[in-house]
């Protein structure tokens, strides 16, 4: 027995199971970015982007209930022919907080063209902290509450997140995250949709 021998090489197994469990991985990436790009249109693009006319669908009826100031509610359906914006957000929202006030600007300005209706929807679980947020705000739209699981059904999974419907009531658009306010950020997208 000889154990003062020089060592051994130990040999080094085969790479074929690494390489095997990384191109699962990468077939699955692909599997669910199709699922998620034909979920949203052939040309949604991540954060903010158009949808294809062609791949445009149409939002479902809802009801949406004015909180501030309170009234009656208001069918989504009977928006048909304008342009709808849908601005989705909620006071426990570090994000939405910074961004409704520029939203807000926006909604009550002459710069809103005519054909266009816009909807501030908040998902709070406590609606009565709408006010006491709104109270800081200098002008504020209408806010409304979501009774019909309307974020839900257009797979709102971000906060805040804006879109837009067509003329035809089908989504055309959609942000998620801060959007921007300014004249050539959502405005411009919604003059664009107002003139299609």
């Amino acid at each position: 027995m000889d154990v003062g021998g020089a060592p051994q090489r130990v040999k080094k197994g085969s790479m074929l199971p690494f390489w095997l469990i990384i191109g699962s991985a990468a077939a699955i990436l692909v599997i669910y970015v199709a699922i998620f790009m034909s979920r949203f249109g052939g040309s949604f693009v991540a954060g903010a982007g158009p949808m294809d006319p062609l791949s445009r669908r149409a939002a479902p009826p809802a009801m949406l209930e004015p909180v501030v100031p309170s009234g009656d509610p208001v069918q989504l359906l009977a928006t048909k022919g304008d342009v709808v914006v849908l601005h989705f957000w909620g006071t426990w929202c570090a994000p939405c907080r910074e961004e409704f006030p520029e939203f807000a600007k926006y909604a009550t300005s002459d710069k809103v063209p005519r054909g266009v209706d816009i909807f501030a929807i908040s998902c709070e679980d406590k609606p009565d902290a709408i006010p006491k947020y709104l109270s800081r705000i200098p002008k504020s739209p209408i806010v409304y509450v979501d009774l019909e699981g309307l974020s839900d059904h257009l797979q709102v999974t971000e906060y805040p997140t804006t879109i837009l419907l067509d003329k035809a009531g089908r989504v055309s658009w959609r942000s998620m995250g801060k959007a921007d306010w300014s004249s050539e950020g959502v405005p411009a997208v919604i003059e664009k949709l107002r003139d299609e």
